[in-house]
């Protein structure tokens, strides 16, 4: 992201570049003339903008730490204005340089093309964040393009930070605020000049976030300032904060100035330190005066506001802000609102090293407004509170970040914002006020991906501000049709309106389906007080974007290693051939996704099916819940399991519907799927709801026999995952609440926890996944899928692909090759769980040499017998229980074809093996076949069409898209083999003797009899030793 950033950064350099070819406009001021540029809006019309307007003296050599003086002339009659003036010196938050200047009292103004000296517009003067440290007024973050085109004036101002704009030494006539009185005067120039500019000097909308929201409360109570502001918009703060006021401001400043050479201990040597220093050297060491309690509370900004002495020269304030709230009156109306994750740049900044300090010292969350001595017992023992109110009895570390979170965005931000709800609601009746709480979570919020917060719901701090201005500097466009460009035209409406008529949401010109009401004044407190507030976040639309990829299911990606998605995740894709239309309806191939039931999604990046689209067919990919939030089981709290299955039918069910409406033939639907998906459409087809919907079906390296496909204590499993999360109780509705209050994040970051411990050590690794329900009217599947085969007899009808690649143990061996050592001390790990044999037993033991000697010989199970552990694994997980279930379907499904298969190609597009790192094991991994079906566009491997791969890839989409559309792989009239690919032949009932015939996928196709059959009747003898009932031939 930050070689993004940076590159446009280079982008807005070279656009600066070019501003010489852009049309001049000129404006006369009360100091000169300034030179600006006209450019085009995203609508296409023009605007002028005149940049780095001075707007005071520059507050250089003696003006260095002074009030701003009056600019009565520009040095010459025309100034420049076509490039930014200097920022306050500082350093970047983002590429951590130093930019900037002292003499940064500039601003920036933006103009319409709508205004004229007959139609004077609104003027918005917004003030720039950033804890009174960093940022500035650059375009690279606010260029007002989308306000302006709602009809009003814009101006952005820069003003002197850390101490810069806020030393307090007024023994020497520095009484502090002086950045404060910066701003002061560039609101008093805006209303002497914004009528050059066609704005409206009697209607001026002062707005800004985080430190500028609480600067602009404090404006709202200066008698001077107030004259000048019409209407304000406080986003993200207010003078109440906790953070806001400086404390001990004059000895801080001295112990700049000793830190700055000051050999003596007056005010005169302090002052003659601070002038002689760099602004750099200032700069460095502001965070050294810091006191511990600061910095122990989490208030990292140092140089702030103060309040003065009254006998200051023109003192911008003499009492705090809570005394200035309960007796100076506000008559003007104010927006005041916050972002609902407000608190993740705490979060961000404490992640990864210094969580443990509030677990370690509970003090640290407690406000220092409470004015509590951090030393006492009744600090300590209100810390304990707190963190129990918000962590319970979890700790606080990188597992309970959205907690600490939570609780950031409170002890900053909600805090002090409700608090200035209420006292505005009480002391201020002629004030009228509309709160807000922006929660939407777009692809604009874009501070939320900088921090790399993506994993958390809502908006971060920040974040709503790329719904107002553009940022250059991100660069990050939204086309028309997107729910952000929705959000951000109804955000700067209600801002604009709310800075034309005093009013976000006029009768005349209200952008929302309902009315933002303003907080009721309160003429007798009596206790709790009620605050009416806007919740800004998703709207209900008729027409929605789906160009790019939605929301996975929240999970860990196995190869970012983070958490990603959202539970918001029940989206599918749709892909339509150019040969699709309203007199030719196409077969329609709907794709599972694999990832053991817990992690991957439907994303184009991994199954971009343009291969197949080629063979006129339409595809469908889809998401649904996985792991826990899919598959967790507590029947007597409404919760019977299988959620992600039932995911899955609904989106069959949607596509069956709908289908038709993207020329998709609704009667001709195949259901494929690989893994877990293969397993998920196995349970599909046995399920006679979904069964009916669909026509075929292919099942990839998965079926519902799997010992890792099915949960055993489904109940219990999910039981115990309460415990993990902290739950005493064996009820179960004090269990559901215990889950229901989890984060994501909590649920996953378990994983096998709760699973029994056979589970763990049959390397079964994956813990929620589909179990048998409770009988009812909804389940999904309350026998087991072996049982549901033999009791639906006759009943599948449909024909079925099944087939698995010869190496596909290579997906275990890759996670197991490093702990061999566990299989040689515990054999028990090589027995099916299906054998339903004590694994404590001496039988199991037995079994567990038995099966060691059969695949290993004498040899050890290590990295010179990994081709044998590879086997073993792929008859465990994968070919075993399919050649039960095969032998199953033939035996009591003899009217649904079966199409057998084994892929063995070893080509370029053998991904998953390559990124296994087990490339040089000749065969086909687990999933490799998928990458002949669809693109993975994150790998990018160009493939020569009449290249062995090419050829591959082309008769694989072939033979799949063909059975699709025709229930047979390789029909007379369109089969791409020299051969033809014959179905399994149906078996009679008493009939022992079972031939499987499969089609051997490789360079050279062929049909063969019962693939690795030596390898089958071994596991054939020991489950008709050990389970008989798995065996179809014994049932």
């Amino acid at each position: 992201m930050l070689v993004k950033l940076l590159t446009a950064r280079a982008k807005r350099a070279l656009q600066d570049s070019l501003t010489f070819a852009l049309p001049k406009v000129k404006v006369k001021v009360n100091q000169g003339i300034v030179r600006g540029c006209i450019e085009k809006l995203p609508n296409g019309k023009p605007f002028q903008r005149f940049l780095g307007i001075p707007y005071a003296r520059p507050p250089i050599n003696e003006l260095r730490f002074r009030s701003p003086q009056k600019l009565l002339k520009f040095d010459q009659e025309e100034i420049d204005c076509t490039r930014e003036g200097d920022a306050s010196f500082h350093r970047s938050g983002f590429h951590q340089k130093y930019v900037g200047s002292e003499d940064c009292l500039n601003l920036n103004v933006y103009v319409p093309p709508t205004a004229s000296p007959s139609n004077k517009l609104p003027v918005m003067l917004f003030i720039h964040g950033g804890g009174f440290a960093f940022d500035s007024n650059s375009r690279d973050f606010y260029s007002p393009e989308y306000l302006l085109m709602e009809d009003v004036v814009v101006v952005t101002i820069n003003y002197r930070l850390q101490a810069l704009g806020f030393l307090c030494l007024p023994n020497k006539g520095i009484p502090g605020n002086a950045a404060l009185k910066d701003q002061q005067m560039a609101l008093e120039w805006v209303y002497e000049n914004i009528s050059n500019f066609h704005g409206d000097p009697e209607n001026i909308c002062l707005f800004g976030e985080s430190a500028a929201a609480s600067g602009i409360h404090l404006h709202l109570m200066n008698s001077k300032s107030k004259k000048f502001i019409k209407s304000a918009i406080m986003q993200s703060n207010c003078a109440l904060a906790d953070w806001f006021m400086q404390k001990d401001g004059e000895e801080k400043s001295r112990k700049l100035a000793k830190l700055l050479g000051a050999t003596g201990s007056s005010d005169d040597d302090c002052l003659d330190a601070l002038m002689m220093a760099s602004a750099r050297e200032i700069y460095d060491n502001n965070g050294k005066v810091i006191n511990p309690d600061e910095i122990r509370r989490n208030l990292p900004f140092v140089f702030k506001p103060v309040v003065e002495r009254e006998d200051s020269e023109d003192p911008f304030m003499t009492e705090d802000p809570l005394t200035q709230l309960k007796t100076k009156q506000i008559d003007v109306p104010i927006i005041l609102g916050m972002n609902d994750g407000d608190g993740m740049t705490m979060g961000n900044y404490y992640r990864n090293k210094k969580l443990h300090l509030f677990e370690e010292d509970n003090v640290r969350m407690v406000p220092l407004s409470l004015n509590i001595d951090p030393m006492s017992d009744e600090a300590k023992k209100l810390g304990k509170e707190i963190k129990e109110f918000y962590f319970g009895d979890k700790r606080i570390g990188p597992e309970t970040l959205r907690e600490f979170i939570d609780f950031m965005t409170d002890y900053h931000f909600s805090i002090s914002y409700i608090m200035s709800g209420e006292l505005h609601a009480i002391y201020h009746p002629n004030c009228s006020q509309y709160i807000f709480e922006f929660c939407f979570d777009g692809k604009l919020n874009m501070f939320k991906r900088l921090l790399k917060m993506e994993e958390f719901k809502g908006a971060c701090h920040f974040d709503e501000l790329f719904y107002l201005f553009d940022s250059k500097f991100v660069g990050m466009k939204v086309p028309r049709n997107s729910i952000e460009w929705k959000m951000r035209e109804t955000m700067c409406k209600m801002w604009t309106n709310f800075a034309k008529y005093g009013n976000p949401t006029p009768d005349h010109n209200n952008p929302l389906p309902i009315k933002w009401n303003s907080t009721a004044h309160i003429t007798h407190h009596t206790g709790k007080i009620d605050l009416d507030y806007l919740r800004i976040d998703k709207f209900p639309q008729h027409e929605i974007d789906c160009t790019k990829d939605r929301d996975a299911c929240f999970h860990r990606s196995i190869f970012q290693q983070e958490y990603v998605g959202s539970e918001d995740c029940l989206y599918l894709n749709v892909y339509v051939p150019p040969s699709a239309n309203e007199n030719r309806k196409l077969p329609v191939m709907i794709y599972i996704h694999g990832g053991g039931f817990n992690l991957d999604s439907s994303s184009i990046e991994w199954y971009s099916p343009e291969n197949l689209l080629m063979e006129d067919v339409i595809v469908v990919t889809l998401n649904y819940r996985l792991h826990v939030l899919g598959f967790l089981s507590l029947p007597s709290m409404g919760i019977p399991g299988n959620a992600g299955l039932k995911d899955q039918q609904m989106a069959i069910e949607w596509v069956h519907e709908n289908i038709n409406n993207f020329n998709g033939d609704a009667n001709n639907i195949c259901l494929f799927g690989e893994s877990a998906g293969g397993a998920s459409v196995h349970m599909q087809v046995l399920n006679p709801k979904s069964r009916s919907l669909i026509k075929s079906a292919i099942c990839q390296s998965g079926c519902a026999l799997g010992d890792w496909a099915l949960q055993r204590d489904a109940v219990g499993l999910s039981r115990r995952l309460a415990k993990f999360l902290g739950c005493e109780s064996d009820d179960d509705n004090e269990i559901y609440q215990t889950l229901m209050k989890a984060s994501a994040s909590d649920l996953f970051r378990l994983r096998t926890k709760p699973q029994d411990r056979d589970e763990a050590r049959r390397n079964l690794n994956f813990a929620f996944k589909p179990c048998i329900e409770p009988e009812s009217e909804d389940a999904f599947m309350s026998k087991h899928p072996l049982e549901l085969i033999k009791v639906q007899e006759n009943q599948i009808n449909i024909p079925i692909m099944f087939g698995t690649t010869d190496k596909d143990g290579l997906v275990m061996v890759a996670y197991y090759k490093y702990m061999t050592q566990l299989f040689n001390r515990d054999y028990v790990k090589l027995v099916p769980r299906s054998l339903n044999i004590n694994p404590n037993s001496l039988s199991a033991v037995q079994l567990g040499e038995e099966i060691k000697r059969f695949y290993f010989k004498d040899a050890a199970i290590c990295d010179e017998t990994i081709p044998q552990f590879i086997d073993h694994m792929t008859d465990f997980h994968f070919l075993t229980p399919q050649t039960i279930a095969n032998e199953a379907h033939a035996r009591f499904q003899r009217n649904g074809k079966q199409f057998l298969y084994e892929f063995q190609f070893d080509g370029e597009l053998n991904h998953y093996k390559k990124l296994l790192q087990m490339d040089d094991i000749p065969g086909a991994g687990h999933a490799d076949e998928i990458c002949y079906l669809f693109n993975q566009r994150s790998f990018q491997t160009k493939i020569d069409l009449n290249s062995r791969t090419g050829r591959m890839r082309k008769n694989l989409c072939k033979l799949w898209s063909n059975f699709a559309k025709y229930g047979d792989p390789t029909p007379d009239h369109d089969n791409p083999l020299p051969i033809k690919w014959d179905h399994v032949k149906p078996l009679i009932k008493d009939e022992l003797k079972v031939d499987l015939d499969y089609l051997m996928i490789n360079d050279e196709f062929k049909m063969v009899k019962n693939i690795n059959n030596h390898r089958m009747e071994f596991w054939r003898r020991i489950y008709e030793k050990f389970n008989t009932s798995f065996i179809v031939s014994k049932l």
